[in-house]
């Protein structure tokens, strides 16, 4: 009861277009078959991150984890394990696989790391952003987590994740380059790009 609460206080909040993908869509995604929201076997991992790499694959035409990369993010996952349960996520459809979330829980938060899923599943269906709305209503139905941190970064059409947080909190990267050498080729590169961003326009 106390998570349904959470969940339609978060969604009262959202934009029209983000409520029907976050959560009005879950009835879109139940005429294709049985759906089922599964956290992932410590047992289970290997198979998990070759899915979320098959997934980005297809949508980015390039995995998403290297081997080493990989290697590492497994290690990760089974040292924040629980019970041989990990926070990562799958959404499916008739028991094929049609989202997958790499999460990591620390404390009482839940932090998620990366997201693959089918972008051609249901031209109707936002299949990532619905498997997020399920995911969070999970966290704040557990009595041990009070937050879901999406982490900084973007979509790759958009800022998504700015539509689920307010107010917002801009982030600025400075680098401190000491080499004269170094300082004249991020200068020629900052020139050239400026360049090229004047040309367009002037087009």
């Amino acid at each position: 009861m106390i998570a349904h609460q959470i969940t339609l206080t978060i969604i009262a909040g959202l934009g029209k277009n983000t409520r029907l993908k976050f959560y009005n869509r879950r009835k879109q995604i139940v005429k294709h078959g049985t759906v089922s929201i599964e956290n992932v076997n410590v047992g289970d991992l290997n198979d998990f991150i070759d899915t979320v790499n098959e997934l980005h694959l297809k949508r980015f035409s390039k995995r998403c984890f290297n081997a080493m990369q990989r290697k590492f993010i497994l290690e990760i996952l089974e040292a924040f394990s629980s019970d041989k349960m990990t926070s990562c996520s799958q959404l499916k459809v008739n028991s094929t696989v049609i989202s997958a979330m790499v999460n990591i829980q620390t404390d009482n938060k839940v932090y998620n790391i990366q997201l693959g899923f089918l972008e051609d599943f249901d031209r109707k269906i936002a299949t990532g952003t619905l498997h997020l709305g399920y995911v969070i209503e999970n966290v704040f139905g557990a009595a041990y987590l009070d937050s879901f941190d999406l982490l900084a970064g973007t979509g790759k059409n958009s800022s998504y994740k700015a539509r689920f947080s307010k107010p917002s909190v801009t982030l600025e990267t400075r680098e401190i380059i000491h080499k004269p050498v170094l300082k004249l080729l991020y200068f020629l590169k900052d020139y050239v790009l400026s360049r090229v961003h004047t040309s367009r326009e002037g087009h």
